[in-house]
């Protein structure tokens, strides 16, 4: 099985999350990619309203719910479709939502 996402079911059930229902939600509504040099869930939404998910083609943002391994990876994959990227750090006790420009967030963290 995949490293991060193991760390991301161990993370969960730390928490006392529901890690299945939160996956089946990104399977229907969101992404979620799996790959060798990460793990990630999120979804596409509005920096206007970004705890509400919007059509892929309507969004201008990239709500990264969860990510283990390399974060870069991930943007990569959506780079140039998205001014902004999402976040929060809830699993750090800070359920502040961060709205972040896309492009200097992926040149910050590569």
């Amino acid at each position: 099985m995949n490293q991060y996402l193991v760390k991301a079911l161990n993370d969960y059930t730390k928490h006392n999350a529901n890690f299945t229902g939160l996956l089946d939600w990104h399977l229907c509504h969101g992404f979620v990619l799996c790959r060798p040099e990460c793990f990630a869930i999120g979804f596409f939404t509005n920096s206007s309203e970004p705890m509400q998910p919007a059509e892929r083609h309507h969004a201008d943002a990239l709500f990264v719910t969860y990510c283990a391994g390399e974060m870069p990876f991930v943007l990569e994959q959506f780079d140039g479709e998205f001014d902004f990227v999402v976040f929060q750090r809830q699993f750090k006790n800070n359920s502040s939502v961060r709205v972040w420009d896309y492009q200097k967030t992926l040149n910050r963290i590569k």
